[in-house]
């Protein structure tokens, strides 16, 4: 989500509220960082993509737990 205010982004697991020159990186409510105006979308996406790898990794243990517990 990229919203205009502040709130608007809070409300999203993650976002970008930008203002003249710079935007602030919310995660989950919270403020992360301030990042320049240039380099919003980059910043945005690699913490997308770090999240998307973090939820992948936590499924594939679980995957690994379900077929070690079924193996027994």
């Amino acid at each position: 989500m990229c919203g205009k205010r502040p709130g608007e982004a809070r409300e999203a697991d993650i976002g970008i509220a930008g203002a003249r020159g710079e935007g602030l990186l919310f995660m989950k409510g919270k403020t992360v960082r301030k990042v320049p105006e240039e380099t919003m979308v980059e910043e945005l996406k690699m913490e997308i993509d770090k999240l998307a790898e973090e939820y992948f990794e936590k499924k594939r243990q679980e995957e690994l737990l379900l077929k070690s517990g079924a193996a027994e």
